[in-house]
């Protein structure tokens, strides 16, 4: 039986770190787990589909790398897809925010699955996706004679109506000891900590009547006292969410932000 797998990206890794300690995967194990799973002889083909920022984005430097080694990873197709440039204008200081929205990733999925069910280009597809949007798409393609599974990391951001639409749904997490390639992360020094808090205060302050953006702060925002890495970043303000000392909130314009929270009593 031969088997084909889609990555959405985005919807992929939204659950990943509240459900694997952030624990990094080998794709090529996940990809033979996911065959052996299914019942499956042979993979086909996997695809992942992403939004990418402009070459000149810090964060494209990282993600690239990454997309880079998934492609060299045997049987895997990377399609990278522009984000399209956005702005909105805050009710409550009037300012002007620019950002980039991931727009062609659901329709290309859905295209590609359709395409190649159409061509009977493999008998058993996975989808790593628990978008709702994705629904035409299983459906389109179950009535073409194929089976079609449903893998996310526990059911968090798992459409029902998907889940209802698929054969089968499969829990990412089952697999882990079998293609995680680290053990659990340490968790960041107390140091680290203080530094993000005092940059955070910093940001604050230079963005007096806006706010910080969730995503700004963990890959733009300069700092010598923080480290460059994305990832590193966001590990210190999980600990620090989770400790309560800083607080993600939803800007008035949509936008994820964050903020030092203040105390209570």
């Amino acid at each position: 039986m031969r088997v084909v797998i889609f990555f959405d990206g985005a919807n992929f890794f939204s659950s990943w770190a509240d459900c694997t300690a952030r624990r990094k995967v080998d794709f090529g194990k996940l990809a033979g787990w996911l065959v052996e799973r299914v019942g499956g002889d042979d993979l086909w083909g996997a695809y992942y589909y992403t939004g990418v920022e402009p070459d000149d984005d810090p964060s494209h430097e990282g993600l690239d790398r990454f997309l880079d080694q998934l492609e060299s990873v045997p049987g895997f197709f990377v399609r990278r897809l522009p984000r399209k440039p956005r702005s909105r204008t805050c009710s409550a200081c009037g300012a002007e925010v620019h950002f980039t929205q991931e727009k062609e990733v659901d329709t290309s999925i859905v295209a590609d699955m359709l395409g190649l069910a159409h061509q009977d280009g493999f008998d058993i597809c996975v989808l790593a996706s628990g978008d709702a949007d994705m629904c035409p798409a299983v459906e389109g393609v179950r009535a073409m004679g194929k089976k079609v599974f449903v893998a996310t990391w526990g059911l968090a951001n798992l459409s029902q109506h998907l889940r209802r639409a698929a054969f089968d749904h499969i829990e990412l997490t089952e697999g882990l000891e079998t293609f995680a390639l680290e053990p659990l992360a340490p968790a960041p020094s107390r140091s680290d900590e203080s530094d993000f808090i005092a940059e955070l205060r910093r940001a604050q302050i230079h963005f007096e009547g806006g706010y910080v953006g969730h995503s700004y702060f963990l890959t733009r925002w300069e700092s010598p006292s923080l480290d460059p890495d994305e990832q590193k970043r966001r590990d210190v303000l999980d600990r620090l969410i989770a400790a309560d000392s800083v607080e993600a909130y939803q800007a008035p314009d949509g936008t994820l932000a964050i903020r030092i929270k203040p105390p209570t009593g």
